[in-house]
């Protein structure tokens, strides 16, 4: 290992404590998405004590709210109503010098909600090398490793140009769409190479799936149960239900990383009534070739013929049944991610291997990411080549028992800023 890469591992090394107490600082906070359903947190509380951390290491920040109609400036389908009033980003900017180029780095300080957590959410608490509550591995632990490395770059004093641009952004989860890091990109916050901070240690995410969320709306009759033939919208549900799951298993069927999930099925009020409204909420996701078809046929970029598969298998549904016929289901869509692929060959990805392997002992392979995340944005919008390595490991983020290694912590840090002085140095 050349000398500056040992300099730089060497200052991780002796960063363990205050990577703790950083993460448990974090953790402590609630910073739950205000749109998680249950206790409401926010992330202002958090931001403010990340940007402490970046004013010591002499970064300039900025804290600033993603605007109201963030998603229709950026041309993107997002959740309707959404506000981010009390809810910024941070950005911190830190030079090494004159001149040189911009590594990018962000991750997100929102978390998905605590209900049913079988831990105390919010304790912090150390045991078995690990730090647990909500948010520790997605991802203020990844938020954590991003402090520690750039304290061990200044540390090492291994660069004299270039900068980092430092984002830790808000509205990630819970069907957020991104909106923080696509304010970001607004702001016109780019670089010459993106970092996201989250996600696994055990792999490189080089690409992620599409995705769009949607709910169905069917009618019945409604009435009092005692009305024997009143038509019900759950019974109606339950037949385009049928339909939808004829295609989910066509979408599994044509790539091995697809998926389809009704996760959210409503109807009725009580039991003595006949449901008058049903609703089922879904996602689906879409590999980046279907996306580029949809930029070819219809000139979008985005999951627009996903979306119509959807339409088209509704309107097939009227077929089941006359109520149907007469009273058709409606979908309301709420979101539409584009997908991301980074070249495996681009600097950002090549450097990041060669860090994992110096820093871990051996290659780290490359993933594609089957949910979403906001490095697809990155690079939809804000231009930069991007992959995503952060501090979990699988079935850690959004678990009831969620935690995170503390030597994870001090991994990622290392592999984010090997790398990232490498691509200022280059």
């Amino acid at each position: 290992m050349q000398d500056w890469r040992q300099s730089v591992v060497g200052a991780v090394d002796r960063l363990e404590k205050e990577a703790v107490e950083l993460c448990r600082a974090l953790v402590r906070v609630n910073s739950v998405n205000p749109y998680a359903g249950g206790p409401e947190g926010g992330e202002a509380k958090a931001q403010r004590i990340l940007e402490s951390e970046l004013k010591r290491l002499g970064f300039e920040t900025r804290l600033f709210e993603p605007p109201p109609g963030v998603y229709r400036k950026a041309g993107v389908l997002g959740p309707k109503d959404r506000s981010h009033v009390g809810r910024p980003n941070l950005v911190g900017e830190l030079r090494f010098g004159g001149g040189g180029k911009t590594v990018v780095w962000n991750g997100h300080m929102d978390t998905v909600g605590i209900a049913d957590m079988a831990i105390a959410p919010f304790k912090a608490e150390v045991r078995d090398g690990k730090i647990w509550g909500r948010g520790s591995a997605d991802c203020k632990g990844s938020l954590t490793g991003g402090v520690m490395a750039a304290r061990a770059l200044k540390e090492a004093g291994v660069l004299n140009s270039g900068r980092i641009l430092f984002e830790s952004v808000v509205d990630e989860e819970c069907s957020g769409s991104g909106a923080g890091t696509i304010a970001c990109c607004l702001e016109g916050y780019k670089g010459d190479h993106c970092i996201v901070l989250d996600g696994a240690v055990d792999y490189l995410t080089v690409e992620c799936m599409g995705l769009v969320t949607g709910y169905v709306t069917v009618t019945g009759e409604g009435g009092h149960a005692a009305h024997r033939n009143r038509v019900s919208a759950l019974d109606m549900a339950c037949l385009v239900k049928e339909e939808l799951d004829g295609l989910k298993r066509e979408r599994l069927a044509m790539h091995d990383m697809t998926s389809f999930c009704i996760g959210d099925f409503k109807a009725g009020d009580a039991p003595w009534m006949v449901p008058r409204i049903a609703k089922m909420g879904f996602n689906m996701s879409f590999p980046l070739e279907e996306a580029e078809r949809g930029r070819a046929e219809r000139n979008l970029f985005s999951g627009i013929l996903a979306r119509e598969f959807v339409e088209r298998v509704l309107e097939s549904s009227r077929k089941r049944h006359p109520w149907l016929e007469a009273h058709p289901p409606t979908v309301e869509w709420i979101k539409d991610l584009a997908p991301f692929r980074t070249d495996r060959n681009a600097p950002v990805v090549l450097e990041l291997l060669k860090a994992h392997e110096q820093a871990a002992g051996r290659p780290a392979p490359m993933a594609v990411e089957p949910g979403w995340g906001d490095a697809a944005w990155l690079q939809a919008l804000g231009g930069m080549p991007v992959a995503t390595f952060g501090v979990g490991h699988r079935g850690a983020a959004h678990s009831a028992d969620e935690s995170v290694e503390i030597r994870n912590l001090l991994l990622q840090a290392k592999v984010v800023a090997l790398a990232t002085a490498a691509l200022l140095k280059a």
